[in-house]
């Protein structure tokens, strides 16, 4: 297991910032890079379990390990989901960290991500696309 670190500074308030990574419309469309259809089903509190599906109803599923608005919100990954049944993997307690920092009435996104060595190279390319595109989402 591999942890892969990003940043991105974003011309908007970090409250902002939040509000557009987690409301599901939005969520939709910043996620689109991992998958088609990405989405997560979830109340989104801490401690609730979360799912992160693709248009398949494919995905992940994991729970909300830490949630402080508008500062951190941390998954705890537990397996993937196959034809809507979830399965223990051997990367089980991988962690996927976010991180928003106020800077001037900006907002420093830190993410830390915990992946299998085979996937470096993809979330290399992925993540990085994914993180502009929910900044042009929070900049408008």
């Amino acid at each position: 297991m591999v942890t892969l670190k990003y940043k991105i500074y974003i011309d908007a308030p970090r409250e902002k910032v939040w509000g557009k990574m987690w409301n599901d419309e939005n969520y939709r469309i910043w996620t689109e890079a991992f998958t088609a259809g990405s989405h997560a089903v979830s109340e989104w509190n801490e401690s609730d379990p979360i799912q992160f599906l693709d248009s398949k109803n494919n995905g992940m599923f994991g729970v909300i390990e830490t949630k402080i608005d508008n500062e951190v919100m941390v998954f705890k990954q537990l397996g993937d989901i196959l034809d809507g049944v979830e399965m223990e993997r051997e990367w089980a307690g991988a962690r996927e960290q976010y991180f928003l920092l106020n800077r001037e009435g900006k907002t420093k996104l830190k993410v830390s991500v915990d992946v299998l060595t085979e996937y470096v190279e993809m979330m290399n390319d992925i993540y990085p696309k994914a993180l502009d595109k929910l900044k042009e989402i929070a900049e408008m």
